[in-house]
């Protein structure tokens, strides 16, 4: 095992599961959740696992000993619903911006690793890149960009850490993926069989472009062994289709005629993927898994199988 250390803020949700799984025999894993607890299995595999509320700066520095001078920090605790940061943005900066703040002023270490989102790109179409103006209208995408900016001021001014990664990440699906995300959902739809139409939420138009967990976990190894930082990249599939293609290409991986029906009116508008090359050129990484063939892995690995709601 390696002897560097990790700090996974989040490790209970959908992404910290992963990480915790597949970076746990290679490095000294600590795990902080704020809800629920780690299940038995992944907290066997942690040095330890720590109850944080990030919004409790005194909680914070109750359990410093913790998670204190860690080399790597990945950062992925926060609001990820979209819908709630309209009705309450408030409470969407606090949990994805002020949380980070009360952290700043309270620890230090080495790497900040931090999971941005494809969000910030906003009213964008077609190909975009880091290279491309943020212009995010979402408070879930303003308050995740704002992160990013307080990351990098953690860096460069502040210095609590070292040196940084910004990943603005497009989704991923597959195993620990929570029942009502919308891949887990058109997958086992469709696995099913059914004679009645999927119902899609919205006109189907937005353009999404997520890759499996296995990608995903296989693409932060190679990112924590790499010496390159100070970078803000994407990490997507490169596979984008609008939420109408990825119906009809479940449905016709799993052998079955598309039956679809929409209704309704979406938050996010989003008509714009990756086009960022980081990943391939300077962490020699691209996804192992085609779309087609991540829905087949999904069903053959059983990742859906007598999942609990999270």
């Amino acid at each position: 095992m390696n002897s560097k250390s990790i700090l996974i803020i989040g490790g209970s949700g959908f992404l910290g599961q992963l990480l915790v799984k597949y970076l746990a025999d290679d490095y000294n894993i600590t795990a902080t959740y704020r809800r629920r607890p780690l299940k038995k299995e992944l907290a066997a595999n942690c040095a330890s696992t720590i109850h944080l509320d990030l919004s409790d700066v005194n909680a914070i520095r109750a359990g410093i000993n913790g998670i204190n001078d860690h080399d790597v920090i990945l950062l992925l605790a926060g609001n990820v619903d979209v819908g709630l940061s309209v009705k309450d943005p408030i409470s969407d900066l606090q949990a994805n911006t002020i949380s980070f703040l009360h952290l700043l002023d309270t620890i230090s270490g080495g790497t900040i690793i931090f999971i941005s989102s494809g969000a910030v790109y906003g009213s964008h179409t077609g190909g975009v890149s880091p290279q491309t103006s943020a212009v995010p209208s979402l408070p879930y995408a303003i308050s995740k960009l704002s992160t990013e900016g307080y990351v990098r001021y953690s860096v460069e001014r502040n210095q609590a850490f070292s040196e940084y990664l910004i990943v603005r990440f497009f989704g991923a699906f597959g195993e620990f993926e929570p029942p009502h995300k919308f891949y887990r959902k058109v997958i086992t739809y469709f696995q099913k069989n059914p004679k009645e139409p999927y119902r899609i939420y919205g006109d189907g138009t937005n353009i999404v472009d997520a890759m499996i967990s296995d990608d995903f976990a296989s693409a932060f190894r190679v990112l924590i062994k790499s010496s390159k930082r100070n970078i803000t990249f994407d990490l997507s599939q490169h596979e984008p289709m609008s939420i109408l293609d990825v119906c009809k290409q479940t449905s016709r991986a799993l052998n079955q005629t598309p039956n679809l029906q929409t209704h309704g009116v979406t938050q996010e508008k989003n008509q714009f993927y990756s086009i960022d090359d980081t990943m391939q050129k300077c962490f020699n990484w691209k996804p192992k898994y085609s779309f087609k063939e991540s829905i087949r892995k999904c069903i053959s690995s059983g990742y859906y199988d007598n999942l609990e709601i999270q």
